[in-house]
């Protein structure tokens, strides 16, 4: 059965048990930087429809508490950068059961937060690159997409 938010494919393909590689890692070499990744890829079985061959995302994120100047640690500033990469593969199935493609990708995210004490600012931008296609056929990624916004926690 096709999954309700998907209704380009009817059906995907069964599929046997799947072996996956899956590497994490995460290196800190300093308090405000820090660097994370993750890579998966399949070792044995077949692919499962709807999920990419080869994915990987890393992030780099710079983070400052101004602690020279305010060792109170109210004011906080965060910058990360975001790359996504997925393999060629196969979204799913269309009605008649023929299997659709879709190309690999990779994407870029930004990130700029500001803090202070419980009040915080940001700014995010999705898809710097500007790529038109998605994992999903017939549902493309929207180009240069922004999110910004502000969040105010109050406690008692």
């Amino acid at each position: 059965m096709a999954f309700r938010q998907f209704l380009l494919f009817p059906s995907l393909n069964p599929s046997p048990q799947t072996e996956w590689f899956i590497l994490r890692g995460r290196l800190a070499p300093v308090s405000w930087f820090t660097i994370a990744t993750h890579y998966e890829h399949p070792l044995q079985g077949a692919l499962p429809e709807g999920q990419p061959p080869k994915h990987s995302y890393t992030t780099a994120t710079i983070r400052s508490r101004f602690l020279r100047n305010f060792p109170s640690g109210i004011f906080g500033l965060k910058v990360q950068a975001v790359v996504e990469n997925w393999g060629a593969g196969v979204s799913g199935r269309d009605s008649s059961g023929v299997a659709v493609s879709v190309p690999g990708s990779t994407y870029i995210r930004g990130l700029i937060q500001f803090q202070i004490g419980p009040f915080f600012a940001y700014y995010d931008r999705v898809n710097m690159s500007g790529n038109k296609t998605g994992y999903v056929s017939g549902y493309p990624v929207s180009g240069f997409g922004s999110t910004f916004g502000v969040r105010w926690e109050f406690s008692n």
